[in-house]
């Protein structure tokens, strides 16, 4: 079976808009996993159930890419970089013929060990809603 790394609060943001957005996530990303591990799962309902993922993500990333701009966030620009990036990957794994697991693995494992605990807890401070 393969894993994902898991939320937990040293990912924190300290946006709990953000922070359930990225444990929800983390959730939906080890389901889809073991969705596609499972050879009866219908290929065509694993991409619907990408694609509404990815539209979940888009919204969590858009809301961070926000308030980074709001509040000035010197890293910004990179950080949307890597949202731009993610994406795209995503994509290219979805619009296979079929959805390669390990491929999508790979992705995942990048974002949720990588990018939610180094990138986005790095820019926590300019993830504070506007008063």
């Amino acid at each position: 079976m393969r894993e994902l790394a898991r939320w937990n609060e040293s990912v924190s943001v300290g946006n709990l808009d953000i922070d359930k957005r990225h444990k929800h996530l983390f959730r939906l990303w080890q389901v889809t996993l073991d969705v596609l591990e499972n050879e009866v799962f219908e290929k065509h309902k694993t991409r619907e159930y990408l694609l509404a993922i990815t539209e979940v993500m888009r919204r969590c990333f858009a809301t961070e890419e926000i308030l980074m701009a709001d509040n000035s966030c010197p890293l910004k620009k990179q950080h949307a970089a890597e949202h731009i990036v993610f994406c795209k990957q995503l994509t290219e794994v979805i619009s296979q013929t079929t959805c390669d697991a390990d491929e999508l693995h790979r992705v995942l494992q990048d974002w949720t060990s990588r990018h939610v605990p180094q990138m986005d807890v790095l820019c926590k401070d300019y993830f504070k809603p506007p008063m």
